[in-house]
């Protein structure tokens, strides 16, 4: 799931907007333990932008990055994932020329 975090003066269609990658700490429920959990994928423009939509929608959000490649997973014989680097998708090709 990704959010747009844009100012209200931008337009919502920038093919130049980035997907920030944000973490979620919280005490988990079953261990009492302060845990980090992933949180959802944040498009902005800046990582400025993206923490800033953060903290007037989601205040528990923290942007720790910027989201580069997807890789998806195939299972080998034994039934575990590995990486599928065949089908990642590098999100920056291209974007730099």
């Amino acid at each position: 799931m990704n959010f747009q975090g844009i100012p209200e003066t931008m337009e919502n269609k920038n093919p130049h907007f980035f997907t920030w990658v944000t973490e979620i700490k919280a005490i988990c429920p079953h261990s009492g333990e302060l845990l980090t959990w992933g949180g959802p994928g944040i498009e902005a423009l800046t990582k400025a932008d993206a923490q800033q939509w953060c903290d007037e929608n989601m205040g528990y959000l923290k942007v720790i990055g910027r989201l580069t490649m997807t890789i998806p997973t195939k299972k080998d014989e034994d039934g575990n994932d590995y990486p599928d680097w065949d089908n990642a998708v590098d999100l920056d090709e291209g974007r730099w020329n």
